[in-house]
């Protein structure tokens, strides 16, 4: 006998309601097996949780602990699991901000010196990815995001202009202020991140956008056309829609 539609709807519903049960009685576990002695137990763990998103939320302080985990690529995977979590991961902020900030990499026995420096720089490059996935609080997110566009390590440069990217209409503000940064590499970033803002908006950001479309134009130090240009190309665009 072949199920109808609607008994095949409902079955679908049960094992999907079943499935995600299963992944919230995992959290407990994984919680705990982060403490494990072993660090690829630990790494799986904190992957684990990441692939289990949201419904991981239970997990996020221990996943802030593990991001001062002795070993950096047990943080890196920690970092990357809160932002897979998403908005859920909030209380993470930051510890987020604070790890993206540390470039110091100190030597366990587990990683040589050049491994270590290496698993830094992926570390603070996931950080900066995870605060624009996790979306909130912009105004502490958005300053510390900025900063690392003057990075030294392209990842890490190229993630936090991707995370300002995601946080949209409300890292604007601080972009315009980014332009008049003393450094030219954060000037310049902000720009471009200004640029691709303004097609990724709505018309409810058309003031924000003229906003910056005039800090952009008038810029006393940096020639920064093009970038106006396409952001009162968006505004052009917006106001015939």
């Amino acid at each position: 006998m072949v199920a109808n539609s609607s008994e095949a709807q409902e079955v679908d519903i049960r094992t999907l309601l079943k499935d995600l049960n299963s992944k919230e009685r995992r959290v407990p576990v994984l919680i705990e097996k982060l403490k494990y002695p072993v660090v690829q137990d630990r790494r799986a763990a904190a992957k684990e949780l990441g692939e289990i998103g949201g419904q991981a939320k239970a997990a996020v302080p221990a996943l802030i602990e593990a991001l001062k985990d002795s070993h950096l690529f047990v943080c890196d995977d920690a970092a990357e699991a809160l932002g897979k979590i998403g908005r859920e991961a909030k209380a993470a902020i930051p510890s987020l901000i604070e790890t993206l900030q540390n470039t110091s990499y100190p030597t366990p026995n587990e990683l040589d010196p050049f491994l270590n420096k290496s698993a830094n720089m992926y570390l603070r490059a996931s950080s900066a990815k995870a605060l624009g996935m996790i979306g909130l609080e912009s105004k502490i997110v958005a300053p510390a995001l900025i900063l690392a566009l003057k990075d030294k390590d392209y990842i890490v440069r190229n993630n936090a202009s991707n995370a300002l990217l995601k946080l949209g209409k409300d890292a604007v503000p601080l972009l315009i202020v980014g332009l008049n940064d003393e450094n030219i590499h954060i000037r310049y970033n902000a720009a471009n991140i200004l640029a691709k803002i303004a097609t990724i908006l709505n018309e409810n950001s058309i003031d924000t956008l003229v906003e910056a479309h005039n800090a952009l134009k008038n810029h006393n130090q940096d020639d920064f056309k093009k970038q106006a240009k396409q952001v009162q190309e968006a505004i052009n665009y917006l106001k015939k829609s």
